[in-house]
């Protein structure tokens, strides 16, 4: 018998953590320190990556983590962010 895949039940871990590195989805309280990592490279970044211009305040980069939250309880998107696993510094 066929069954069907409903994405919201798949079970995914919350997050994925090394000694070194942290993957976890976004959450709003990333927003800061997203914002000054885009803002320090805003010009390298302009000439590959359509979303800069997009991100011009630490709220439009809430905005982003907070759809990507959501997104990721959907299962429609999984958007991780890559962090240090002690100090919780964004990498990436």
């Amino acid at each position: 018998m066929w069954s069907r895949i409903v994405p919201t039940l798949i079970d995914l871990p919350s997050e994925l953590r090394g000694q070194r590195v942290l993957l976890r989805p976004y959450r709003a309280d990333d927003a800061e320190q997203i914002f000054a990592a885009i803002d320090e490279s805003r010009d390298h970044l302009r000439p590959w990556v359509t979303w800069v211009d997009n991100n011009r305040t630490v709220d439009d980069v809430r905005d982003y983590c907070i759809r990507s939250q959501a997104s990721w309880l959907l299962r429609t998107e999984l958007v991780l962010g890559i962090f240090d696993s002690i100090s919780g510094r964004y990498f990436g």
